[in-house]
């Protein structure tokens, strides 16, 4: 991690240690509660940072919900890296499956959505795979860069944002009395 931070502007280099002091509690306590060992969720939450420093120019406002996401995001995602590289446990690729997708575009979903906050918790019913990568792509990240920084293939990246989006709008649909088959 000092490498990375040896390479960080001065201005950068200060956003990071902003952004530790801000969310280092709060990744530690995700971290250790998916790990259970305090040494790994440190551990975790230092492989974190360094996949932010990567990212850091897509983080604009430091209390933002958007922030507070995207850092609970990353560190959920390396502490069930960890923790699957600890226990050997294989991870499980998304199916080539096509699936048909419907006329109603989730975009025209979440623009038209006058309760926010309502929305949010939605997608908090969802898995955490398909929480991620919405939350990712609607906070403007590409398929790229959701791939990188959740270390899974484009393509899963895809599939995750198309069986998500599904599964949003049927929850949406349900809510709005319309049926959610």
């Amino acid at each position: 991690m000092l490498q990375i931070l040896l390479t960080l502007s001065q201005d950068d280099g200060l956003k990071i240690e902003r952004l530790y002091n801000q969310y280092g509690k709060l990744m530690f306590h995700v971290a250790n509660k998916i790990l259970k060992d305090k040494y790994s969720a440190e551990d975790a939450v230092q492989q974190a940072f360094i996949r932010i420093a990567n990212n850091l120019h897509k983080i604009n406002e430091q209390n933002g919900h958007e922030t507070k996401n995207f850092m609970v995001i990353i560190i959920r995602n390396v502490s069930i890296n960890i923790y699957n590289e600890q226990n050997k446990i294989a991870t499980i690729e998304i199916d080539d499956l096509d699936l048909v997708d419907d006329e109603k575009s989730i975009e025209n979903i979440i623009m038209s959505n006058e309760n926010l906050n309502h929305l949010i918790q939605l997608i908090q019913n969802l898995k955490p795979i398909y929480q991620d990568v919405i939350l990712l792509r609607y906070q403007n990240y590409t398929h790229k860069e959701i791939s990188e920084i959740l270390k899974i293939k484009e393509q899963t990246v895809r599939k995750r944002l198309e069986r998500g989006k599904k599964k949003l709008r049927k929850l949406l649909e349900f809510q709005n009395g319309g049926d959610a088959k």
